[in-house]
């Protein structure tokens, strides 16, 4: 027969057991989502990163960059400036945690956490599938999809930065690094600039 502690401590367990999977889950999404905004920040502003932090720190000049940490105040007030109210204080404050546990953020983590790797030649399949995927739920073909595209960018064909917005309003799961690399790769059968229905027919022609 099971006593009545046992009881207590599987429900105890069942609720820790909860909490951690709450927090695993922050982790693969908001947390995820509030990164990969601060990335794209700096991947299009393309700003001096030194110049940055230290703009955000307590640095006096900007070759004290390597001398200053960013705590979490700091932290919330940067993110809070790159993208506004899109992010809870609490979320924030949750990443802020998750990166740098109990120590406080320094140049060295803020750069390696927040820069674009590069985008290796091997992911376009993953992106291939993303867009196959993306076109299964709308319910399209691969021509269908594009003309979904381009309805939305109100332009028979796809620039980089149209690409970009299209890609970021669909909800696509790209950062921008990874956009471009798929414009590029998209525009590699015309190497024009722009993207077109052939481009993307043949892309994905390809990719069979």
């Amino acid at each position: 027969m099971v006593s009545f502690k046992s009881l207590i401590d599987a429900c105890q367990n069942y609720v820790d057991q909860c909490e951690i999977d709450a927090r695993d889950s922050f982790h693969r999404t908001k947390m995820d989502k509030i990164i990969d905004d601060i990335r794209d920040y700096m991947y299009i502003k393309a700003p001096d990163m030194k110049a940055l932090y230290c703009k955000h720190t307590e640095c006096e000049t900007p070759d004290q960059y390597d001398r200053v940490v960013m705590t979490r105040e700091h932290f919330l007030r940067f993110v809070k400036a790159v993208s506004g109210d899109k992010h809870s204080s609490r979320e924030i404050e949750q990443v802020y945690r998750n990166l740098v546990s109990l120590k406080a953020m320094t140049y060295a983590s803020f750069s390696k956490t927040f820069v674009h790797g590069p985008v290796e030649d091997q992911w376009l399949e993953t992106g291939a599938k993303a867009l196959k995927e993306y076109m299964l739920r709308r319910g399209l073909d691969v021509s269908g999809a594009f003309q979904r595209l381009i309805s939305i960018a109100g332009e028979p064909r796809l620039t980089k930065y149209q690409w970009r917005d299209v890609m970021k309003r669909e909800g696509l799961p790209f950062n921008y690094a990874q956009i471009n690399f798929l414009f590029e790769a998209f525009d590699r059968h015309s190497r024009d600039k722009v993207i077109d229905e052939a481009d993307w027919s043949f892309m994905f022609s390809s990719l069979i």
